[in-house]
């Protein structure tokens, strides 16, 4: 019950947007006992809201809150971001740390009893870092390519649209972080 409080007060401080938005910064939730691992993601749908939160190595989770107060823990991963794109909901997950390297992209929608329900789309193989949502109803993302040069990691730029993954050259001109 006190999970539920603290979430109803953390989303009377989050402004959020049919496209999916970030937590405010001045807001702290942990999930389970971690006080590293907080919410990060927040998109009102189907009814309710999905609440997404990354503390990297320490974890993470997807969270359904409904209107009537009820949470469903849909994912214990690392959620790097929820974007509703073609009138469709994604949920990009993923871990890159110690040799760790792998995200998906999942879809979420209604179920037959109309409760959301999560399926993953696509394997990207990397964790998925800086996600933004483009004007098209489209986004770009980079991933680790696992590579370095001069001791920084190498990212490659990726373009999600209508579900599928395909590699860009739009993001940051220089590729190297």
């Amino acid at each position: 019950m006190a999970l539920v409080s603290c979430l109803f007060s953390v989303l009377a401080f989050c402004v959020c947007a049919s496209a999916g938005t970030r937590a405010s910064p001045d807001v702290h939730i942990t999930l389970g006992y971690n006080p590293k691992v907080k919410l990060q993601h927040v998109l009102p749908a189907f009814d309710g809201m999905l609440l997404g939160f990354d503390g990297g190595e320490w974890g993470g989770g997807l969270i359904f809150l409904d209107q009537g107060g009820g949470i469903t823990q849909m994912s214990d991963h690392n959620i790097r971001g929820i974007l509703r794109l073609e009138q469709r909901v994604f949920v990009f997950t993923g871990l890159s740390h110690m040799g760790i390297n792998r995200g998906a992209v999942l879809e979420i929608s209604r179920d037959a009893n109309r409760l959301p329900a999560m399926r993953q789309l696509v394997d990207l193989q990397a964790a998925p870092s800086s996600i933004t949502r483009l004007d098209d109803d489209s986004a770009l993302f980079e991933v680790f390519t696992g590579r370095f040069q001069d001791d920084r990691r190498v990212y490659q730029c990726k373009r999600f649209a209508h579900g599928v993954v395909s590699n860009s050259d739009a993001c940051k001109a220089n590729p190297v972080h």
